[in-house]
Order: structure tokens, then sequence, then C-alpha cells
């Protein structure tokens, strides 16, 4: 139940913005942006010792306002550690945050994410959960189109399977 919810909060919220910006509430142009980036993540499978992951991502998300912007990202893990990779993880994303000067911008972010982990020997998915995710970051403005943004994450924290880590990513506007 707490998964449709959130799906539902994430559908709205996004839409009820963005009519508002439209609607001549806000005076920024909506933009949209797409993205790479590297994640170091840690991961705990059924209660096992951590594990290391890495991954590379690509985003895809509209600027609704000044405030707010949607994101959808797709994963996919580039490092393996003790047998044990993550084989993908995605998610829908809400993000807040407050410019503090034109170059800078933190925020929180919220939303509902994916993750599989397999064993590398066998590429058999050892486990697969969804979750509400939530963390915080930072966008620099590099240049008009350009962002490179640090962020911490919390994809999955539901019972034995946690993901969660540091990534830095790069941005354009388009």
């Amino acid at each position: 139940m707490k998964i449709k919810q959130a799906l539902l909060a994430l559908i709205i919220t996004p839409t009820i913005l963005f009519n508002y910006a439209h609607a001549g509430g806000h005076d920024s142009t909506p933009e949209n942006y797409i993205g790479v980036g590297f994640s170091s993540m840690g991961s705990n499978v059924s209660g096992s010792t951590e594990l290391n992951l890495s991954s590379l991502s690509v985003m895809l998300g509209r600027q609704i306002n000044d405030n707010f912007s949607v994101e959808t990202r797709v994963a996919s893990g580039i490092k393996e550690d003790g047998n044990r990779k993550l084989k993908r993880l995605y998610g829908l994303y809400l993000k807040a945050g407050i410019p503090m000067s034109e170059n800078f911008y933190p925020y929180a972010i919220l939303g509902y994410s994916k993750a599989s982990i397999k064993s590398s020997s066998s590429s058999v998915v050892v486990k697969s959960k969804s979750d509400t995710s939530m963390g915080l970051g930072f966008d620099l403005l590099v240049s008009d189109s350009f962002d490179i943004e640090v962020e911490y994450m919390k994809y999955i924290q539901s019972g034995d399977l946690k993901v969660g880590g540091l990534s830095f990513s790069f941005s354009r506007d388009f």
C-alpha cells in the first residue's frame, strides 16, 4: 500500500507543480536535461557483509521551476564484490531545492526505486526489491547548460536488501 501511495504522490505532485509553473505562478522556463553518473554504493543482502558496488547511470529529467524537478534514472553495475554485482537499478524521483546562488543549488530528493543484485558467476538474481528512496545533494552550474551533481542517496532500505551511496553526475540541458 505504501508503494502505491508513493507512486501516486510522485505522479500528482509534479503535475500540480507543472501546471502552477505554466499558469504564471513562476516565471522560470522549464528545461529538460540528460546526464550520466558514477555511483559508489554500499549494499547489504540478507544480512551478509557489506558489499562495495559501483554503477554507471543515465538520467533524464525536467526542471519544472526554480525549486522542483522530476527525474528518472537507470543504472547498471560495473564492479562486483564478493561474487555479487548490481544488475540494475531504476527509479522515478522528485527533487526539491532552493537556489543559493546562480551556481549552487542544494536539494533533497524523494522517489521510488527498484534494485536487483545478481551473482556474477551465474547471472542469477540473488535479491530484487522496490522501496521509497531519499537523499540529499547539490548541483554546481558550470555553464549555462552544464551541471555537476554530487548526491548521497538511500535507494533501498527494505528488510533484507539495502542499497545506497554517493554519486557524481554530469548533466546538460536541452
